[in-house]
């Protein structure tokens, strides 16, 4: 188990982070249990304005991170940059024109 002042301490520069919500955590998890949304405010830092969760129990406890949740899962997809190059060539084609509503 971590502590809270361990784990609210940003993951990249050890700063710790600004506290910027609290909501109740996921149906899977026992009731009371708190989702505390931190964020990073040291300038310096690569993760500046990030945030991250931070899982509180029922009884205060904090549990580590690697235990928490599902592993991160990243997907394998290739890019099309060709289309990509396309897309972004329209949107800069239409922002340089005026009076034309871009998304």
């Amino acid at each position: 188990m971590a502590s809270y002042e361990e784990a609210t301490r940003c993951p990249k520069c050890g700063n710790t982070g600004e506290l910027v919500s609290k909501h109740p955590a996921g149906t899977d998890l026992p009731r009371g249990t708190m989702a505390h949304v931190l964020m990073c405010k040291t300038e310096l830092c690569r993760w500046y304005n990030t945030t991250w969760l931070v899982q509180v129990n029922p009884d205060n406890t904090v549990p580590d991170a690697k235990t928490v949740g599902r592993q991160k899962q990243f997907v394998d997809a290739p890019i099309d940059t060709v289309a990509l190059e396309q897309a972004w060539e329209k949107e800069l084609e239409a922002q340089r024109k005026g009076g034309a509503e871009t998304r």
